[in-house]
């Protein structure tokens, strides 16, 4: 049973942290909270595993006006009830067509329990409830309900032809909380005043599951199950669309022959793309071939060699490519010739730290003279050639 996981669950997490329960009132099956109602819509999997289940993610009012469907139950379950007069004239229309209603919410004062001429009362400081079930296949069954919330909700006034399918007793006296209204072929309007009995909290104690899902023996079969409780709130208190591109896609989508029209016409406009782009002939664009720098480079250096003799500019030029290429192969700060220069080039080069020490000498020398002959060039030009492949930065 999916009840004893989420004990097992729930135990656990208690077990393993000291977070205190969140008591909101979500009564949302999003919500694993004590006060969601994942839990009873999983329930609803196992009582009815062969309905198809519609989750209601858009606005409700905009799902009424496309779906009309046969022997199908709507469930909303909600200490707030959202359902405006408008809606519930929609849902009276729905049940007219053998499909049901089932509907758990104590906020008295809603336009579904106004039109229905019903009315609500609350009962305070109860140390424990005793709630009966009527009409069950096997008789009427009564349930005691300890250490539960400290208000309870009760019909105080009901339609006259309405069945009162369960009752609670308080200080002695006994008043409705389970109703139903009996519609045209079958139909029913399900109405309870104890939205909270079917929340997780709830259901995970075996004496009030039992009570829960025992209501549910008055609906026997659904071909589908339209469930009202994901992000109610938000889904309510959105405003109706403006007609924008989106809802004129999902309106598309929801008509198949819309839909095919589209599909076609998309395919056309794709086909037409595919053989007219051959017969367009671009202007292709002129590139030019870019200069060769690096022969203008060397042109350069021949100069100051060759017509100037300034060897202490060419090895300077020298040590800054010579630092540019270790720079780019080993990711290494070349701003300061130091130790923390030398061990970092000698951890990524591979070389010891020994090694390098005539490397670095041999710059710091060059970097800090003003006048360079030309043998001390040479000898300089084959220590940075030496240095060059070593560290394979041809």
């Amino acid at each position: 049973m999916k009840c004893l996981v989420y004990i097992s669950m729930i135990l656990l997490a208690i077990g393993c942290t000291d977070a205190p329960t969140d008591w909101s009132p979500y009564y949302e099956s999003q919500h694993t909270q004590a006060y969601g109602t994942e839990v009873f819509q999983d329930q609803l999997n196992e009582l009815y595993p062969s309905a198809k289940k519609t989750i209601v993610k858009n606005r409700t009012p905009e799902f009424f006006e496309n779906y009309y469907g046969q022997n199908s139950t709507y469930f909303y379950i909600n200490t707030n009830c959202y359902i405006n007069d408008t809606l519930f004239e929609d849902i009276l229309h729905y049940t007219k067509s053998n499909n049901s209603v089932f509907i758990a919410t104590d906020e008295g004062e809603n336009d579904c329990y106004n039109k229905l001429g019903i009315r609500m009362n609350y009962a305070y400081d109860q140390k424990y409830y005793k709630l009966t079930l009527k009409h069950l296949h096997y008789g009427d069954k009564e349930f005691t309900l300890k250490n539960r919330p400290t208000e309870i909700a009760y019909f105080s006034k009901i339609p006259d032809n309405a069945q009162v399918l369960g009752t609670i007793e308080i200080a002695d006296s006994i008043y409705p909380n389970f109703i139903a209204l009996n519609r045209l072929q079958g139909s029913k309007i399900l109405l309870h005043a104890n939205p909270e009995l079917f929340s997780n909290y709830h259901l995970l104690h075996e004496n009030d599951a039992q009570y829960s899902l025992n209501t549910l023996s008055h609906l026997m079969h659904t071909n589908e199950i339209i469930w009202d409780g994901f992000g109610t709130r938000r889904r309510y208190f959105t405003p109706p669309s403006e007609g924008d591109s989106a809802d004129l896609l999902r309106y598309i989508t929801k008509h198949k022959s819309l839909l095919l029209a589209l599909l076609c016409i998309s395919l056309m406009i794709g086909l037409f793309l595919l053989f007219n782009y051959k017969r367009v002939v671009r202007a292709m664009p002129v590139h030019s071939a870019q200069q060769n720098n690096s022969i203008a480079f060397m042109q350069m250096v021949a100069n100051l060699f060759v017509g100037q003799e300034n060897h202490i500019d060419l090895a300077r030029y020298r040590i800054h490519f010579f630092l540019d290429r270790i720079k780019d192969k080993y990711y290494i700060d070349i701003g300061t010739l130091d130790e923390t220069f030398k061990n970092s080039l000698a951890i990524k080069s591979g070389l010891k730290a020994e090694e390098l020490n005539r490397l670095i000498l041999e710059l710091r020398k060059v970097k800090n003279t003003n006048y360079l002959n030309k043998a001390n060039f040479v000898k300089f030009s084959k220590t940075i050639e030496h240095f060059t492949k070593k560290l394979s930065i041809l």
